[in-house]
């Protein structure tokens, strides 16, 4: 049930985007991660969900981690809040996330590029496009505009 600033917002919000009472609007629910290379490749990628399966996701996804907040970096190396987990338990986790995002989801994107040639080829009065991470985000954001 949405807040009453909650409602406002979202009322003013359509009135702005479909200021004649016509047409269609969507709301998608995306989750991005990257792989934080200093060097080789470097990829984004991410997952969009209809409103109702990012719901289900996201509550299939707190029970999974029973409310730890997952990274893949440190799942996978178990650091952080996974730093006590046994190997076969961080790959059953892992088995089982693939499957909740598998099941839950209506697009993927994953972008990649070589850091390096990034760094050599961006030109740098572009601010913030020197590094792969908004390069790849941009790239990702625009395939899913464009799915959608």
């Amino acid at each position: 049930m949405f807040r009453d600033y909650e409602a406002a917002f979202l009322d003013r919000l359509l009135e702005t985007v479909l200021p004649d009472g016509k047409g269609l609007a969507m709301v998608m629910e995306a989750y991005i991660d990257e792989s934080e290379r200093t060097s080789g490749v470097f990829c984004v990628a991410g997952y969009a969900f209809e409103p109702p399966q990012a719901k289900r996701f996201r509550k299939e996804w707190a029970n999974l981690f029973g409310g730890r907040v997952c990274h893949m970096k440190t799942l996978t190396q178990r650091q952080g809040e996974f730093k006590d987990i046994t190997p076969k338990e961080r790959d059953r986790l892992l088995v089982e996330a693939v499957k909740i995002i598998k099941k839950r989801m209506t697009f993927g994107v994953a972008m990649s590029c070589y850091v390096d040639e990034v760094q050599r080829l961006t030109p740098t009065w572009i601010k913030g496009f020197g590094h792969a991470y908004p390069i790849c985000c941009h790239m990702a954001m625009s395939a899913m505009g464009k799915w959608l």
